[in-house]
């Protein structure tokens, strides 16, 4: 279960991410947040596996929640891929055996651990921090607009490896793209404005984030 209580996220001189909101998301639920470009997707989905704090209120986790999938933001340029796997494992205790075999074995990288990471392709950036959150056993799965790296040669082998950890766990999915949220997520909410808004389904969804505007400059 993940649960907000009263939360708001803000920066200096911007709209809130989240102004007060109470949220509750229970185990298992598959949950997509459907959310206009520019409102703070990303931040969101540090909030919610604990990579940043909220401003205020509180985030209460009950069980483990992955970073956001494919999050390549704790890496260093200056140091192997190898090197950032070990770094990673210490700063979070998980297995870097586990890291190594998702890199190599579901990554094909284990030409690219030698290099610095700023000699990595954006491609393989992405999927070392892909198998990086797919190799660590959670109750909760963070998404940030993708679900999948790699382009359409990677998809079907993504989708398979994600349902397979997905078995038994929660999803939070935060996506503009309405379509991905219907195929993936059976509870749908709207980020509008700083709220999070339950919708029936994703359609409606789209509709609130089309007419919210209007409705706040009324």
């Amino acid at each position: 279960m993940i649960s907000l209580t009263e939360v708001t996220l803000k920066y200096p001189g911007m709209p809130p991410v989240l102004d007060r909101v109470s949220a509750r998301f229970e185990s298992g639920q598959r949950i997509g947040i459907l959310a206009l470009p520019g409102s703070g997707k990303s931040s969101l989905a540090k909030l919610l596996s604990g990579a940043i704090e909220p401003s205020g209120g509180e985030v209460s986790r009950q069980g483990k929640v992955s970073w956001p999938l494919g999050f390549a933001g704790v890496f260093h340029p200056e140091l192997t891929g190898f090197a950032n796997l070990e770094l990673l494992a210490q700063m979070t205790g998980e297995d870097l055996d586990a890291m190594l075999e998702w890199s190599i074995g579901f990554g094909g990288l284990e030409s690219a651990l030698s290099k610095n990471l700023k000699m990595f392709s954006p491609q393989e950036r992405a999927m070392l921090g892909y198998c990086c959150s797919l190799s660590v056993p959670c109750d909760w799965y963070i998404a940030d607009e993708t679900l999948t790296v790699g382009g359409k040669a990677w998809l079907e082998q993504c989708e398979s490896a994600l349902s397979a950890r997905l078995e038994g766990c929660g999803l939070v999915f935060i996506s503009k793209n309405a379509h991905h949220l219907k195929k993936h997520c059976q509870r749908i909410i709207a980020l509008v404005d700083g709220h999070l808004v339950e919708c029936p389904n994703v359609d409606v969804a789209e509709q609130v984030l089309a007419q919210w505007p209007k409705q706040g400059n009324s």
